[in-house]
């Protein structure tokens, strides 16, 4: 399942968001979760996805193997 959601950022917030995100892409992912979780609030609902993805032959064997 997929959650959609918005937030509308003022010029200012972006542009803060865009610096802390490109000064991040070299460090872990836990970091970036943390930035993302910081700014990922007061969001406006806008609905959910639910599909069926259904793997294709041989697939889930693949998988395993790995």
């Amino acid at each position: 399942m997929l959650v959609l959601a918005q937030k509308k950022f003022n010029k200012e917030s972006y542009l803060l968001f865009k610096k802390q995100t490109k000064d991040l892409k070299s460090t872990s992912d836990e970091n970036l979760k943390s930035l993302f979780d910081k700014f990922e609030i007061k969001m406006e609902y806008l609905g959910l996805v639910a599909i069926e993805d259904r793997l294709q032959d041989q697939v889930p064997q693949t998988i395993n193997h790995i």
